[in-house]
């Protein structure tokens, strides 16, 4: 067998190679596909909580518990001392009005 035919012999292994690869490839493509489309479905359903899916409260992870309970401090901070600028009691006044306090002595 001379140089020539060595290297044509070569040349077809090789080339059948290649197309085994090619077609390996081709599989692996549609797996890394369904993987990462898995891989969405997964981190989205990760996310997900009582009050964006249908599932009880005492389902929610820990750290989201957490951040739903505020302790008493927290809670009155948020809310003003008694009633608010708009509320019933204060609708008689204007919002400008300033209220005058009296001393009252008894007589």
């Amino acid at each position: 067998m001379g140089r020539v035919e060595l290297l044509e012999a070569e040349n077809a292994r090789l080339l059948a190679r290649i197309e085994a690869d090619r077609a390996g490839n081709a599989g692996l493509r549609i797996l890394v596909d369904e993987l990462r489309a898995q891989t969405a479905d997964l981190e989205g359903r990760l996310g997900m909580t009582s009050k964006n899916s249908s599932r009880p409260p005492s389902s929610d992870p820990n750290s989201v518990r957490a951040e739903k309970k505020l302790t008493r401090a927290e809670r009155r901070a948020g809310a003003g001392a008694g009633a608010g600028a708009g509320s019933f009691f204060n609708a008689a006044r204007g919002a400008g009005d300033a209220v005058r306090a009296r001393s009252c002595r008894p007589p």
